[in-house]
């Protein structure tokens, strides 16, 4: 008797165990075919099972230079699924609007920002399919150069955002949306790497070469200039502040060199192909007092709106210094003092007794000497 119990129960056991089975696999493939429902977004209209996405949906970055002169997109709208239609059925992209741009950066920890309308376009806007079209290709154009400018007064990491919609088919809402992030590559001058130039300025006139260097690149690999254009260097607006600011930060007590000690050179000249070019700037050491000046420099462009120019601030450390002898004749012993007409005196032992006169004891001029040969005391001839 116990054993035919234990059997009963074990057999009732593995038949609730297999309907239960049973009633789970049923459940599974009605949420499944839920889900793939859910995910159709459109008109109920069609009663064929066919649907529409982007091939290229989601974030797609694309890199442009600059020389080209249009810039063209594919974007390839599918149609999958099976039935048949029996007239020709539409569907259409829409430009995302801000909010929707919001969210996205909001979700994904960007900081994207619409392109303006009126810099792109896309073609056919009207996307048509029949029953023997399963797929059409949407032109997505800019003018690379048009992009570059808004780039330039906004420094803004734009894109392109689409939406697919069909009022008659189905959409597959996971792979609706495309965004076309833009990067523009220009040429981009800038002052050579280091940001503070040590000057020494020993000569009559001073010639100082300032490098600068234009970065560009084609397919990844570094290229010259595929235009030619000019820029130069430039005194910053607020020279006076800069000075101020960086003897603060430095703890030093430059001075900003005067405008009439130095002059800064000419244009400097790109061509098709160079990479680095030389700017001057001609400094006058009779106009500068034996102490440390600071000149803040920048760079500029010069009309060419197809380069970008780093405007960064470079500063030029400049000190007037001296070689001896500072007399290039024999001054024995000499004995230095300062009048009362602001300049110092110099006078040596031996000979007739030479002077000298200087403003900065750097800089001597002979102007004499206390004898001669006849006015010599005796027991120095």
């Amino acid at each position: 008797m116990m054993n035919n119990k234990l059997i009963k129960e074990s057999l009732a056991l593995g038949i609730r165990c297999f309907i239960y089975l049973l009633i789970g696999i049923i459940l599974f493939e009605s949420c499944g075919s839920d889900n793939s429902k859910n995910e159709l977004t459109g008109s109920g209209g069609n009663t064929t099972n066919q649907y529409l996405l982007l091939q290229q949906s989601g974030l797609n970055k694309i890199t442009v230079t600059g020389n080209e002169k249009e810039y063209c997109f594919i974007l390839t709208v599918k149609k999958l699924g099976g039935g048949k239609i029996d007239s020709e059925l539409g569907a259409k992209l829409e430009a995302w609007n801000e909010e929707q741009l919001v969210i996205y950066n909001d979700r994904q920890k960007t900081s994207y920002k619409l392109l303006p309308a009126s810099l792109y376009s896309y073609t056919p806007e009207n996307i048509v399919f029949d029953q023997s079209t399963n797929q059409v290709d949407v032109e997505i154009k800019f003018d690379p150069s048009k992009v570059f400018s808004e780039l330039k007064k906004t420094n803004a990491q734009y894109v392109i955002a689409l939406k697919l919609k069909s009022d008659i088919l189905k959409v597959k809402e996971s792979e609706s949306d495309i965004l076309l992030s833009l990067f523009i590559d220009y040429p981009k001058v800038s002052l050579a790497s280091s940001n503070v130039y040590q000057v020494s300025v020993n000569k009559d006139d001073t010639n100082v070469k300032i490098m600068t260097c234009l970065s560009s690149q084609l397919n990844d690999e570094s290229i010259g200039s595929w235009c030619d254009f000019d820029c130069k260097l430039s005194l910053p607006n607020n020279a006076e502040e800069l000075v101020a600011a960086y003897n603060q930060l430095n703890k030093t007590d430059y001075e900003l060199l005067p405008q009439n000690s130095y002059q800064l050179g000419d244009e400097i000249h790109y061509r098709v192909g160079d990479s680095q070019m030389e700017g001057m700037i001609s400094i006058r050491r009779e106009k500068l007092a034996v102490k440390y000046y600071l000149l803040p420099l920048q760079l500029i462009g010069t009309g060419n709106n197809n380069v970008m120019y780093d405007d960064a601030v470079h500063y030029m450390v400049i000190s007037r210094s001296y070689q001896n002898p500072i007399i290039d004749q024999s001054a024995a012993d000499p004995t230095v003092i300062l009048a009362n007409d602001g300049y110092f005196y110099l006078y040596a032992t031996g000979g007739n007794v030479p002077v000298y006169r200087s403003k900065d004891l750097v800089e001597w001029k002979y102007i004499g000497s206390a004898f001669t040969a006849q006015t010599r005391p005796i027991g120095s001839r």
